[in-house]
């Protein structure tokens, strides 16, 4: 037996469905683009975290060697390639000191890269007198006005003038960088005699 359709019960016609097809294509292309990126930047913090935890062991290292004087012999490059290798022996015996280590104010400093480290990059290592890292040992960073020392009227209202204790040989910059980008830095002073 034959039955009428009944008018109000009808299905999607071919448009409706291409047009809820499209909608949902783009409502998961742009989920999927979500994803990618909350993944993307989750593995670009892991890696951050996994490069500071290593800058953070360079840095203990760093911290627990002598200041040194500036007699002290200049370190060969096996002695930082041993002071740098990721093993339980930091000097091997020899005499690293910070002024050993220390790099002229403006170059690279130790440069190196480490065999397994799971992520690809160069860390360099500058220990210089250039307290805020500008290239100069003498100076302050930018057009900033120093906190201490003065600042004298000039025509553009006010000339820096550089801070006395940059470029002391008692005082000691330790930067690290990870392919160019400043990881970590720390200042450190000579011991006070009679301390």
């Amino acid at each position: 037996m034959l039955r009428r359709r009944n008018g109000k019960a009808r299905g999607m016609t071919l448009v409706e469905v291409s047009v809820t097809m499209v909608v949902l294509a783009v409502a998961l292309g742009g989920f999927s683009m979500a994803v990618l990126s909350t993944q993307k930047s989750s593995l670009g913090m892991a890696e951050r975290s996994r490069v500071r935890a290593q800058a953070m062991k360079y840095m203990e290292r760093l911290l627990c060697l002598p200041y040194g004087t500036s007699t002290d012999a200049a370190a060969t490059a096996a002695q930082a390639a041993e002071l740098f290798d990721d093993d339980a022996v930091v000097t091997a015996g020899s005499r690293l000191t910070l002024r050993s280590l220390q790099t002229p104010v403006g170059s690279p400093g130790w440069r190196f890269r480490v065999e397994g480290f799971e992520c690809r990059g160069v860390f360099e290592v500058e220990i210089d007198t250039d307290l805020d890292g500008n290239g100069t040992a003498r100076g302050v960073r930018g057009t900033e006005v120093p906190t201490t020392g003065t600042a004298l009227p000039a025509g553009d209202g006010a000339t820096v003038v550089p801070l006395s204790s940059e470029g002391s040989p008692a005082l000691l910059r330790i930067e690290i960088f990870w392919n160019g980008e400043s990881v970590m830095r720390a200042l450190r002073s000579a011991p006070v005699e009679g301390t």
